[in-house]
């Protein structure tokens, strides 16, 4: 009895053993997972950054963040070397798409370069879709899915679409989770598809500078409260 009972304990050594390797391997696959998904988060938060610094504000736009979660996307599918010439591609476009008094359109400016990242045969047309309905997507700060707004407004159109940054950054990023995840799909929105719908052209008086972030000059409701802005459509 006595020699079977330690022949027992004998034999179940290396089953903890091997469980307790199981266990700190998980463990360190749990830690590099974690790794990742801040790593993943703090660059996000550099690219939003780089384009949000030059207002000052701690808000962003719905096209301030479609420009930032495209920078995201392409990181994500292509790596360093396509985001690298991306926003070279950016610079440029974004130059070209500055009014006079500093505001960047930057939903044109992100696209734009897109579409010559896609033209130069870094991306195929698959992949330069799937990276813009992704975006345009996941840049949505209310229940307005079509359209992407600036924090300006336009002629005889005040729509403005914004939220604090740490807010948009938490709900782009909760969306991109679940695209990755399978939970939810991106509707499909074509890279060269029309979204002039709501093009408020290159005028335009910035409301923020008389307006707190999720308000706007014409009184438009907030939802919920983190400060979301509704965009009502005529």
């Amino acid at each position: 009895m006595e020699s079977n009972l330690i022949t027992g304990l004998e034999a179940s050594k290396p089953i903890r053993a091997v469980r307790r390797r199981s266990s700190a391997s998980e463990d360190v696959k749990d830690t590099e997972s974690e790794g990742d998904k801040s790593s993943e988060k703090a660059a996000f938060e550099v690219y939003l950054r780089s384009i949000t610094s030059a207002s000052g504000e701690n808000s962003v736009s719905e096209e301030e963040l479609f420009a930032a979660l495209v920078q995201d996307r392409i990181k994500e599918l292509k790596g360093d070397e396509a985001l690298a010439k991306y926003q070279e591609y950016l610079a440029d476009t974004k130059a070209s798409h500055t009014r006079a008094d500093g505001f960047v359109g930057w939903e044109k400016a992100a696209r734009l370069a897109l579409k010559q990242l896609r033209d130069d045969g870094t991306l195929t047309k698959e992949e330069a879709d799937k990276i813009h309905s992704e975006a345009f997507d996941g840049a949505q700060l209310d229940d307005n899915k079509d359209a992407l707004f600036d924090s300006r407004g336009g002629p005889g159109d005040p729509t403005v679409a914004v939220a604090k940054r740490d807010d948009a950054m938490q709900n782009a990023q909760a969306r991109l989770v679940d695209f990755a995840a399978g939970t939810i799909a991106a509707v499909s929105r074509p890279l060269d598809g029309d979204y002039s719908q709501y093009d408020h052209g290159g005028a335009g008086t910035s409301l923020l500078s008389s307006t707190s972030v999720g308000e706007s000059a014409s009184g438009n409701p907030v939802d919920g409260a983190s400060g979301f802005l509704y965009k009502p459509v005529s």
